[in-house]
C-alpha cells in the first residue's frame, strides 16, 4: 500500500492480502472501537472463500482473486484495513458500517 505524503511523493505504508476489507476514513473515525473489535477476530472456524460473499458496487473488499504477481494500492489515509478472517465473519456488519457513513456524506 502506498500513501501520498507530499506532491509527487508516495510512501509505503503497509502490506495487504486479498480478502481484506477497506473501511473508509469517515466510518473509521465514527466506529473505530467496533471496527477494532471486529478486526481482533483472527479466525477459529473453517476457512470460507471470499467468493462466497455477496459483493456489490459499494463493497470495499480488496479482491485479488485470479491475479498473479504484485499489486499496488494507493490509499487516501485514515482508512482501516480489516483482516481477511474478520472480513469474512463480519462482512455484513462491515458493509453496514461503511455504507451508512457513505449515505450520510451523500445526504441519502
Amino acid at each position: 500500500m502506498y500513501l501520498p505524503v507530499a506532491e509527487g511523493l508516495l510512501q509505503i505504508c503497509g502490506v495487504m492480502q486479498g480478502g481484506e476489507y477497506v473501511v473508509n476514513k469517515e466510518a473509521t473515525e465514527k466506529h473505530v472501537a467496533r471496527i477494532q473489535e471486529i478486526n481482533a477476530y483472527k479466525g477459529d472456524e473453517e476457512y470460507k472463500p471470499i467468493q462466497s460473499l455477496s459483493m456489490t458496487d459499494t463493497t470495499r473488499v480488496f479482491n485479488t482473486n485470479g491475479i498473479k504477481g504484485e499489486l499496488s494500492v494507493l490509499m487516501e489515509g485514515g482508512q482501516f484495513i480489516v483482516n481477511r478472517a474478520a472480513t469474512i465473519k463480519h462482512y455484513e456488519e462491515l458493509e453496514q458500517i461503511n455504507n451508512s457513513v457513505t449515505h450520510e456524506l451523500r445526504g441519502t
